[in-house]
This record gives C-alpha cells, sequence and structure tokens, in this order.
C-alpha cells in the first residue's frame, strides 16, 4: 500500500489522506485529471506526505515517496528510465516543453521514511540521483521539504502532443538507507545569560514563532513561504511572509502583500493574528 495525501487546488489546507494498493497508485500518477486544461492553478495536488492536521511541516509525519522535481532543462524527460531497478513513474509538468523539459520522477518507496529522518534521506537521495547518472540536479528546495505537494499529472490546451506519463515495474522499491549519512554540526547559538529575556527582535527571527504565526493566520506553508493569508489593509488573501528568514539570505522580517499595485501592504507579523 502506498499513503499520500490529496488537494483540491493549491490554497488547500486541509490533506485528504489516500491509500491504494502500488498498481492503483501508478494508474492515478500516469492517468491525466485533465486532458484540457488552460489554467495550471485550477489542477488538484498531491503530496507524497501524511499529515496529522493541515498542510505544513510542524504537522507532516512519514513521506512514501522519493519525488525529484526537475526544471533545469539540463536533462531530458528520458532521465526516468535510469532508475528502472526500481518501481518508477514519471510525468511531464504542466510547463513541459521541447526547448525546455519539465518532469516529475516518483520513486515509491519500500518502507515510509519518518519526517524526523528526512533531513538525512533527502542527503541520501542525492547520492542516488549521482550514482545512476543523472545530469544537472532536481529542485534541491522541493527535494528538502517533507511538506512539500506537487500538481497531479494534466494536459494543457493544444500542447498535449509533447507530454507523457510512463511508468515502469522494478526488481522491488527503493529502499533508502541513510543510515551512513552525517548531517553538518549546527551552528554555534551563543549562550543567552540566566535571568534575561529575548527581545522583540530576536523572537521575530524564531523559526518556531513564525510557524505558529503562518497556522494562526490560516496561511498555507510552502517550502519556506507562508502564503495565502488575509492581508489586514485590503482584506484580500494575498499577504505571504517568509519562515526562516536566513534560509535564502531574505532579509524580509515581516509580511507583504502580493497586490502590489492596489494595495502595496507591509507591515509586522503580530498584525496578522
Amino acid at each position: 500500500m502506498i499513503s499520500f495525501s490529496t488537494f483540491p487546488n493549491r490554497y488547500a489546507k486541509q490533506p485528504k489522506l489516500q491509500s491504494f494498493a502500488l498498481d492503483t497508485f501508478v494508474q492515478g500518477m500516469t492517468a491525466p485529471v485533465s486532458t484540457n486544461t488552460i489554467i495550471k492553478d485550477d489542477l488538484p495536488l498531491w503530496s507524497p506526505t501524511v499529515f496529522q492536521g493541515n498542510r505544513c511541516q510542524s504537522n507532516a509525519q512519514y513521506i512514501s515517496c522519493l519525488v525529484f522535481d526537475v526544471d533545469d532543462g539540463e536533462t531530458s524527460f528520458d532521465t526516468w528510465k535510469l532508475f528502472h531497478i526500481w518501481d518508477v513513474i514519471a510525468h511531464t509538468s504542466f510547463s513541459h516543453s521541447d526547448e525546455h523539459a519539465k518532469y516529475r520522477i516518483i520513486l515509491p518507496l519500500e518502507k515510509p521514511i519518518p519526517v524526523c529522518d528526512w533531513n538525512k534521506a533527502w542527503r541520501r537521495a542525492i547520492d542516488i540521483w549521482v550514482f545512476v547518472g543523472c545530469q544537472g540536479m532536481p529542485d534541491m528546495k522541493a527535494l528538502k521539504d517533507p511538506a512539500r505537494m506537487y500538481y497531479r499529472y494534466a494536459l494543457p490546451k493544444n500542447k498535449s502532443g509533447i507530454h507523457q506519463a510512463v511508468s515502469e515495474k522494478g526488481f522491488h522499491r527503493l529502499k533508502l538507507d541513510y543510515s551512513k549519512i552525517e548531517l553538518p554540526k549546527p551552528k554555534q547559538v551563543k549562550q543567552r545569560p540566566h535571568n534575561t529575556t529575548m527581545t522583540v527582535s530576536e523572537a521575530i527571527m524564531d523559526t518556531r514563532l513564525r510557524d505558529a504565526i503562518a497556522n494562526r493566520a490560516g496561511g498555507v506553508i510552502a517550502g519556506n513561504r507562508a502564503h495565502h493569508i488575509t492581508c489586514p489593509r485590503c482584506s484580500q488573501s494575498s499577504a505571504y511572509f517568509f519562515i526562516d528568514i536566513e534560509f535564502h539570505g531574505n532579509p524580509m522580517k515581516g509580511w507583504q502583500c502580493n497586490h502590489k499595485n492596489s494595495c502595496g501592504g507591509f507591515g509586522n507579523l503580530a498584525e496578522l493574528i
């Protein structure tokens, strides 16, 4: 059986747990959910992660499939054939073209991986990518994110001829052995003197607090970004902020509204709760 989560659209917060036999899962991943799609945002999505509660990293429980999201344009869709020794599924992404290949390679795992081990597991996944002889690199942000969701396979209007989905039965499912992976040593944290409290500036940098604010504000967390939050200025679901400010060296500590032309709102996170 393969357990995973589905979402009716990109804005959905509550996952629907699904469990199917491998053959049924393969059929679902390779059959287009739409054959005449105009806007990608209308498509349903899925995640290889099982959650306890809304979709966010703190609610992720375990991951049932390894997904390589490839859009660097350096490797062809046929790269999936390098994984033929395992059960493998592959399909083109919505924006795939002859000039710039974009696709996903899905490898059902022999055993689901607890989210607490994912930091080691994704590093092992890169070893496998290199070992089979793949060129280029998959989307690392997607690979690292244990709460990632992906659009289902669909055929765009008037461009369906270049899109495809395939699967092959290997010798077995992938067993992702990450037992020998060593994690980088954590950065040294300066000890706070006793009887002192955290300043407001320090608190607003705390990823746990920012994650909690995102959930309290009803946001959707995708990777390092919390979005689809009600803007205090224009009341549209267009405010967003970043969870880990230092992840990409982004200096934006507060929230900002996507409706820059009509709103341009921004402010501190306290306004969102």
